[in-house]
């Protein structure tokens, strides 16, 4: 027996009311890292829609490029750090994430990299990452291997329940039978 029909647009919904109160820690809590100022079915010119696109400030590391939160650092004091903005398109689906899914998601951050270009953000180091949700995961071909290779992409899982809705990162997939010949299993 069905409990409810589970739609795209809930799951939507239910990521956006609490985005917009500004505090994401209870997503945080059920597995989804979600931060920034938010942007819910943002138009993307002939790049399309994306569900939501988060873009979150801070200093990035000349050194070693890791992005910091804005509270973390004092850039006045260490002269090793620069402007970041780091932009995060989720894109959502209610059934399987797909390599579809994922070619979506990289039209709308090309559009979102061509917009800033032409929008004045000289001096910000930008960071584009992308976040796939889905009921399941595509697991045929090397469609899977994708967030163990690129580490700026993320595949959620999310099980909607009587208590709510829980998200899962799915990673570190391998081939079960990979055919090395393992001799030494030292390095």
């Amino acid at each position: 027996m069905e409990f409810m029909k589970f739609l795209e647009k809930d799951l939507e919904e239910i990521i956006w009311d609490v985005c917009r109160t500004g505090n994401t820690k209870p997503l945080l809590e059920r597995g989804l890292d979600i931060k920034g100022h938010f942007r819910r079915q943002l138009y993307i010119g002939a790049y399309g829609i994306a569900d939501i696109v988060s873009f979150k400030f801070g200093y990035w590391n000349y050194a070693d490029e890791l992005l910091f939160e804005t509270e973390d650092i004092d850039p006045c004091n260490i002269p090793d750090y620069g402007r970041a903005l780091e932009v995060t398109v989720f894109e959502l689906k209610r059934n399987s994430v797909d390599a579809i899914t994922f070619m979506q998601a990289v039209g709308y951050v090309k559009g979102i990299q061509k917009y800033l270009a032409n929008r004045g953000t000289e001096g910000y180091k930008i960071f584009y990452k992308i976040v796939l949700i889905g009921a399941t995961i595509e697991d045929t071909g090397n469609f899977i291997f994708i967030p163990d290779i690129f580490k700026g992409v993320s595949f959620l899982t999310y099980e909607y329940q009587f208590n709510g809705i829980n998200f899962l990162k799915q990673k570190n997939y391998g081939l079960v039978e990979d055919r090395f010949k393992y001799k030494n299993k030292q390095i």
